[in-house]
């Protein structure tokens, strides 16, 4: 439909509803009704000395003389919908005296344009209960055929009232502020270009080629993580909000649920609000590739609201944890990219800020090794990669023959936990010493890094932690064109002088994350987060040395999205937000957590509760555990305190560890299994209306869009 035809006829919407949709026809109704309203009462300033009359533009400057067209991605959307709109005229006079001031112009059209999507997420969701999973469909389905007839006139009214406010209070001549010399988004409007005679306004402000190049690939890679494991995050968010857990009642980041920057506290949502901000966040991040469409904008808008988000998941299983906090920091820095004809140096301070927390890891694990008195080294290594066979076993046979093939070789292991070492500490001088070549190697290098933990040890940085190796694409590009090479110090000196408050800005950012990485922040308890020195896996091992020893199974996978992440958190035991037995039993699936504390250092008896130290097994699970699995644990455990410290290199005795293990875990299966089939008889193996009225796909769409808990 045309622009304007709404706005004519505000009877084109369709407003009936079938007898099936009842419950949810006067969202819909609501949602046309505002938005017609939106489209006939945002009305522009009274002049009429620029009058659009076709896609095509050609415009005179304020001094009288013409001046040529320059085509920017919005011209012919907004050429098209000014032109179907009769009112719809641009001035670069001084609006009448009979009209709103533009700011409140500006504001009311906004507000009109906003309100249609905040009638829809309070009324069609917020009002109907939540157990009316079909009345939300409904609501759903005709909002949908709603909006084919809506128009995109308030938007584009609510443009010109701002761009003609920013104008009148900001004029050429203004002092403390360069005013733009043409109208944004006008028909002649004009690309952003940072000098003394033509400055847009900073969100409307593209960035450099490169740089908008990987913001689109890195929001387009992010919001496909969102979208691809919303439907987890949202069975997952279903149940935490409504379990009897004190963990439900704190939100925060990472497992310790920090503040955000270690300032901001992180509110609790609501059902309905999480999957709002959910969506949100998404449309947010991919309106920020439109050029068009004030990215700086809505990377800025982006920040508060992955908090908002992520805050909500953070013992979650895909989204909790350390994988996600590149995300605010990156939309940081691009926002304060420089102009499109400036140097692409925020790319470099991106590169920068991801080899400081490679740097930062490394430093971690020697710093904690020397503080420890023990190498860091292969029996490390072999150490984590059982933990994970414990609790993250892969579904693939071939990967945990992968997994044994390696845990049995002290080469291997060694290998791995030295170069893995390596990697994180000499990243950043490979970056920064090896022109091109070295970036190109560097990201490559980090990217097979990631995808080695995720199929070794479970951990998933794929959908928010690797968009960010994007920045390396012109690396490449660069490489196969024969570009001279150009030392990222030339670049980011020639940013400073381009831009110097936007690139100091991004300086001081950096520096604090310095700060925060020599400061080992994380490892006293003073987590400020996304700022990190990743002590992740910090501590050394030897599973066959004196150490404490635990171990979680579940019968539900933690390598998949949607469940309570407990491996190394959580335990019933931890002075932190413990897991107890009430809450356990609370759990969605079936699990057992057990510790062996009769060694143990100081690290571990600072998170853990004085009364399970020096304890020779404990055991905790939310179903009856069968004493062949007690048997078999305390054998495990009793077969492992009799090895020395240098049996971690003996492949017999590697072997007969995992055998073990592999018995505990078959008993384990068997336990749950039992205890899963008690309960559905108990149960009388009742199922939800809903769930027996719609078929296995109708569900599974609907929970992907948070409409089926």
């Amino acid at each position: 439909p045309s622009a304007g035809s709404l706005a004519s006829s505000p009877s084109a919407i369709p407003t009936t509803a079938t007898p099936a949709a009842t419950s949810s026809a006067a969202p819909a109704t609501t949602f046309a009704i505002v938005w017609a309203i939106a489209s006939t009462s945002a009305t522009l300033p009274s002049s009429t000395t620029a009058a659009v009359a076709s896609p095509a533009f050609a415009s005179t400057s304020p001094t009288g003389t013409r001046r040529r067209s320059v085509a920017t991605p919005m011209a012919g959307p907004i050429a098209a919908a000014a032109t179907a709109t009769s009112s719809a005229t641009w001035s670069t006079t001084t609006p009448s005296t009979t009209t709103a001031p533009p700011i409140m112009a500006a504001a009311a059209a906004t507000a009109a344009f906003a309100m249609p999507a905040l009638v829809v997420a309070a009324t069609s969701f917020a009002s109907i209960p939540a157990a009316s999973t079909i009345s939300r469909a409904s609501a759903t389905i005709s909002i949908a055929t709603a909006l084919p007839h809506l128009s995109f006139a308030p938007l584009v009214r609510a443009l010109a009232h701002l761009d003609q406010g920013l104008k009148t209070m900001f004029p050429p001549g203004f002092s403390g502020l360069r005013g733009p010399q043409t109208p944004i988004f006008g028909p002649d409007a004009e690309v952003c270009i940072d000098s003394d005679q033509f400055v847009q306004p900073f969100f409307l402000c593209e960035p450099p080629e490169q740089v908008r190049f990987f913001m689109v690939l890195f929001c387009l890679s992010a919001a496909a993580g969102l979208i691809l494991h919303h439907g987890s995050a949202s069975r997952y968010y279903s149940w935490f909000a409504q379990a009897n857990m004190p963990h439900n009642k704190v939100r925060g980041m990472a497992y310790n649920a920090c503040k955000a920057y270690g300032i901001f506290p992180i509110p609790e949502l609501s059902i309905p609000g999480f999957h709002v901000v959910g969506w949100c966040l998404v449309g947010s991040i991919l309106l920020a590739c439109h050029p068009g469409l004030a990215p700086r904008f809505f990377l800025f808008l982006s920040i508060p609201l992955y908090f908002l988000y992520f805050g909500q998941l953070f013992c979650e299983s895909k989204h909790g944890g350390h994988g996600s906090l590149l995300l605010p920091s990156v939309f940081l820095l691009l926002a304060l990219s420089g102009g499109p004809r400036s140097t692409p140096w925020s790319l470099v301070y991106v590169k920068i800020f991801l080899g400081i927390i490679y740097v930062a890891g490394a430093l971690s694990k020697l710093g904690v090794s020397v503080w420890f008195g023990q190498r860091w080294c292969g029996s490390t290594m072999q150490a984590y990669l059982i933990d994970a066979m414990w609790s993250r076993p892969h579904r693939r046979s071939w990967v945990r023959a992968i997994q044994g093939f390696c845990v049995k070789r002290w080469y291997i292991c060694s290998f791995l936990a030295l170069s893995g070492l390596g990697f994180e500490l000499c990243w950043l001088p490979v970056y920064m010493l090896g022109g091109h070549w070295g970036a190109t190697i560097a990201g490559a290098v980090a990217f097979s890094f990631h995808l080695g933990v995720d199929v070794l040890q479970g951990l998933d940085f794929k959908p928010f932690w690797c968009p960010i190796f994007w920045v390396f694409l012109p690396d490449v590009q660069a490489i196969l064109t024969g570009v001279p090479e150009a030392p990222w110090t030339e670049v980011v000196a020639q940013g400073f002088e381009e831009e110097p408050f936007r690139s100091s800005l991004s300086a001081l950012y950096l520096l604090v994350q310095i700060v925060v990485s020599l400061g080992f922040f994380d490892i006293q308890d003073k987590e400020c987060l996304p700022f990190t020195c990743c002590p992740m896996f910090a501590l050394p091992r030897n599973m066959f040395g004196d150490e404490t020893r635990a171990g979680v199974m579940t019968d539900f996978n933690l390598r998949d999205g949607g469940w309570m992440d407990m491996a190394y958190n959580f335990s019933p035991w931890h002075k932190k937000m413990p897991l107890d037995q009430a809450s356990m039993n609370e759990l969605p699936g079936k699990m057992m957590v057990w510790m062996n504390s009769e060694k143990y250092s100081d690290v571990i008896a600072h998170f853990l509760r004085e009364e399970a130290l020096g304890q020779e097994l404990l055991m905790q699970a939310n179903f009856e555990v069968s004493p062949k699995l007690s048997e078999a644990i305390s054998q495990f455990l009793k077969f492992l305190g009799d090895c020395n410290a240098e049996d971690w290199a003996n492949s017999e005795k590697v072997q007969e560890a995992l055998d073990m293990q592999e018995h505990c875990q078959q008993l384990f299966r068997e336990d749950a299994l039992l205890a899963r089939s008690s309960e559905s008889e108990a149960d009388g193996d009742l199922k939800k209306p809903l769930t027996r009225a719609v078929d296995r796909s109708t569900g599974a769409l609907l929970s992907f869009f948070g409409l089926l808990k």
